[in-house]
């Protein structure tokens, strides 16, 4: 289950409570009668939620988390970052797998090959094996 329905659903009840200010029975779950300022601060926390994550979930959102791109082999724990794009050319450093990159040429080429540029504080530029990397659109 995402955050945004988490919110959604826990800002629903809280709006619940605000309205009906407690005494509700459901299954197992009671919640009891409430005061006057509980209910004012469970409605308010309620419609909070509920906005927030109508927020999260709608579309170009600022709240939503970008896609990112990184380096990864299933069956190694780093990608290498080559001088040029050729497994014949000198290896600048192996990167561990997940470490943020930023793909700096058309991913959409018909090249093997990636120019990268490191995302974990070195900036180091270089060529990863297409294959090897997730390169968001």
């Amino acid at each position: 289950m995402d955050l945004p329905i988490i919110a959604f659903i826990f800002g629903a009840s809280l709006l619940v409570v605000g309205c009906s200010g407690g005494g509700v029975s459901v299954k197992d779950i009671t919640v009891p009668q409430v005061g006057i300022v509980s209910r004012v601060i469970s409605g308010l926390s309620g419609m909070f939620l509920i906005t927030l994550s109508i927020l999260m979930m709608s579309e170009g959102s600022l709240l939503k988390q970008p896609l990112k791109s990184y380096a990864y082999d299933k069956d190694d724990i780093s990608v290498n970052l080559r001088q040029q794009p050729s497994s014949k050319s000198s290896i600048i450093r192996p990167v561990l797998n997940n470490t943020p990159i930023t793909c700096l040429n058309d991913t959409s080429s018909n090249s093997d090959w990636v120019k990268v540029r490191v995302e974990d504080g070195s900036r180091e530029i270089g060529y990863m094996y297409r294959k090897l990397t997730y390169c968001d659109k």
